[in-house]
């Protein structure tokens, strides 16, 4: 949605890796449909200690 959209934005602006990426309009764009918003609940697993990853996440608010 568009406010996934604009939520992953906004931690893309802050990561150090991303920040300067996202300058590029191309890039920017590529990037904004590759990222899918995850939502995990408290208690809940984003991905376990010594599990193959699937995936690359960034944390936008809470802690793991």
């Amino acid at each position: 949605t568009i406010n996934d959209k604009a939520l992953i934005l906004k931690s893309l602006k802050t990561h150090f890796t991303f920040s300067s990426l996202i300058e590029d309009k191309e890039i920017k764009e590529l990037l904004l449909e590759k990222f899918k918003l995850c939502k995990v609940n408290e208690g809940q697993y984003l991905m376990k200690q010594n599990s193959m990853a699937s995936s690359f996440f960034i944390l936008h608010e809470g802690k793991l």
